[in-house]
């Protein structure tokens, strides 16, 4: 065993995120481990650019609410102490609401070769400037429990999310939430 140094608190780059972004990294696993986790501080309506993880990727609110948006127009909102996970390929952002700052921490796990992240394709201007909060009203939908609110950007009520898309770590059953 040992104990992880820690290292100085990281501003995140201006190439993967939108607004002020901070990180301090919890872990970087070597090998065997492919392990990462770091605590993220968003300022308020702050955001990664769309981007996917080959290996999927897990956020834990701890402070603030949490948006994540997915390529389908479902806009998440999480609070403090729930988790959602994001399967491998799934291209999303995520970030803070416009009104307040919003910790949350994120855990991957790095490729063989290393990468934590894959790029998304070059987003169209309104989608990868404009804030969140000033994105179409959206609708309201939760996962069975309550655990994760979901608002969707599409004039359907209901979203897609669960079956394969980013959700809550408890998943709701084949076909609930959904809407073909």
């Amino acid at each position: 065993m040992e104990f992880v140094q820690p290292r100085s608190t990281g501003k995140a780059p201006s190439d993967r995120f939108t607004g002020d972004v901070r990180w301090d990294v919890i872990v970087a696993g070597r090998e065997p481990s492919r392990m990462r986790a770091n605590l993220v501080r968003f300022a308020p309506g702050a955001r990664t650019h769309w981007h996917a993880h080959a290996v999927g990727q897990t956020l834990h609110v701890v402070s603030g609410t949490a948006l994540i948006g997915t390529r389908d127009g479902t806009l998440f909102e999480a609070r403090p102490g729930e988790t959602l996970v994001c399967p491998p390929g799934e291209e999303h952002w995520h970030g803070a609401a416009p009104d307040r700052f919003m910790e949350h921490i994120a855990m991957w796990e790095a490729t063989a070769d290393g990468s934590p992240r894959r790029p998304g394709p070059s987003p169209s201007p309104s989608s990868s400037t404009t804030p969140p909060h000033l994105l179409p009203p959206a609708t309201r939908v939760r996962h069975p429990g309550g655990r994760c609110r979901a608002r969707a950007r599409r004039a359907k009520s209901g979203s897609r999310h669960g079956g394969g898309r980013c959700g809550t770590a408890e998943r709701p059953t084949a076909g609930v939430g959904r809407s073909e």
